[in-house]
Order: C-alpha cells, then structure tokens, then sequence
C-alpha cells in the first residue's frame, strides 16, 4: 500500500438495550457500557453510508501476516462479557446493515439470566459473527498469579472450543488490564490476539498481541461517532483514559474500583 499507511478502528461495544425504559435495570456505573438499539442502528447506518466494511480478528490476523488484503474502508466491530442483548438485540441490527462483529464471551456466566447461553452463542457464531474469550469469571487478570490467569485463559477456551467445535484464538482481557507478560500466557495458552483497551487504531505494523479499541458508550452523539470513524478516539476520551490508568497504577484495582463505586455506584 503506497501513501499514509492504512489503520484499523476496532469499536468497543458491550450491551445494546432495546430502548432507554429497559436501560433502567443497569446501575449508573454499568449504564455508561449500554446503548439504546436506536444509537446502535444510527451508527451502523453511519458505517454503510461511508462504505465501511467489517472484518473479524482472524481478518486482520491474516492481513499483518501477508495472508490476505482487507476491504479499502475497514472496521472491525466487537463486544466484551456476553449480554443477552449481543443476541436478540444487536445481532438483528448487524445482520440487518450487513455487518459482522467479534463477541468475547465471559464464559462463566454463559447461561445465566441475562447472559448469552450456548445456544445463543452457536446462533452468533452460525450467523456469522466471531466468538473470542473474555476468560472465566471477569477478574482482573493483573491481580491474578500465573495458575489463575491460566485457569481464566484455558477455562474459558475449553468452554467456547466444546461449545462451538472450533478453536478460539482471540481474547479480551476483562476490564482491559493487561500487561506484556500476561499476553505472552495468553499466546502460551494458544491465543493468536489479544484485544484490549488501549485507544488506538491498529496497523499492519502492530503486535497481535497488542490490539487497541476504541470504546462506544453511552451518550455518544452520532457527530462525535463520525469523529471517530474519521480522526480516531476523541481528545476528551484520550485524556479520561489516561487520568483512569494513572488512578489504577496508583490505587490499585481493588482502591479504584471502589473510588469508582462511591462516585458512579456499583462498578461493573
């Protein structure tokens, strides 16, 4: 490719309620992770109307190894923990605007109310979307020594792998902690990418193992969305995300988490 080198937005996605009353069973600190359908559809509609086309990590896989091109405007959509609502509410939506979406499942709650079941992740991954793991049971991984953060890599792999047949070898790490030694583990476990937190577009230059997204939240108005489609994460967003790691560095998860709780609620 001549000229300015082609980069990669990979959105940041978790829940996708029907309408803001059924936003009303989140609390505060989990509602800033939950867009109504509507903000969902606008943006996807945004997407088709710039010509954006999807991909899914094992697109992007094979693009950084010289294995295959990605389309001329290229978006990668994707999905943290596993909400019901992946299924019956933004996969309708996906399949609707032709759109394909990477969803990293927290095994451990698979089944549960409110949480995708087998079935429904067999249903996502039938209908085209990606299945990646998003470990066991949503710990922070930095807090974890070696034989948990196996536990949660391997556990939640075996899970996905039993449930769909096929190997899983994407990951998400929850809460976005992660450091360079728990993605060596995580490729020793048998995982190809990780897809993190950081904000960032992701190039043919960069690590596998070290993939950025950006974050779709709540309130986000469609103009700042193109924004992000167009130039990459918002200032504003930069900056947040920078006080944010500062504040974990220095507290600690378990301090910031319950900073986090006394201002927002209950932290998700």
């Amino acid at each position: 490719m001549t000229g300015k080198e082609k980069e990669v937005p990979f959105l940041l996605y978790h829940a996708v309620e029907p309408d803001e009353r059924s936003m009303g069973s989140w609390n505060e600190s989990e509602k800033i992770y939950v867009i109504t359908a509507d903000s969902f559809e606008e943006q996807l509609a945004y997407l088709r109307e710039r010509n954006f086309q999807s991909i899914l990590v094992n697109d992007f896989l094979g693009w950084i190894g010289g294995k295959n091109d990605l389309p001329e405007n290229p978006v990668l959509l994707s999905f943290d923990d596993g909400h019901v609502t992946n299924e019956t509410v933004a996969l309708p939506l996906l399949l609707k605007y032709g759109y394909k979406a990477e969803f990293f499942i927290t095994t451990g709650n698979a089944g549960s109310s409110g949480w995708l079941t087998a079935e429904r992740i067999r249903k996502l991954r039938s209908s085209g979307m990606g299945i990646g793991s998003h470990a066991v049971a949503h710990r922070y991984l930095t807090d974890l020594d070696e034989h948990d953060i196996n536990c949660e890599l391997k556990g939640s792999k075996r899970f996905l792998e039993d449930c769909l047949g096929e190997a899983i070898t994407s990951f998400s790490p929850p809460g976005g902690r992660i450091t360079r030694r728990i993605a060596n583990i995580a490729e020793e476990a048998g995982y190809k990418a990780v897809c993190n937190s950081r904000l960032k577009r992701n190039s043919q230059k960069d690590s596998a193992l070290d993939l950025g997204r950006i974050p779709v939240k709540n309130g986000l108005k469609i103009g700042d969305f193109r924004k992000i489609m167009l130039a990459g994460p918002l200032r504003i967003d930069i900056l947040r995300n920078y006080i944010a790691g500062s504040a974990k560095t220095i507290l600690g998860n378990d301090l910031y988490d319950r900073f986090r709780e006394v201002v927002l609620g209950k932290n998700h």
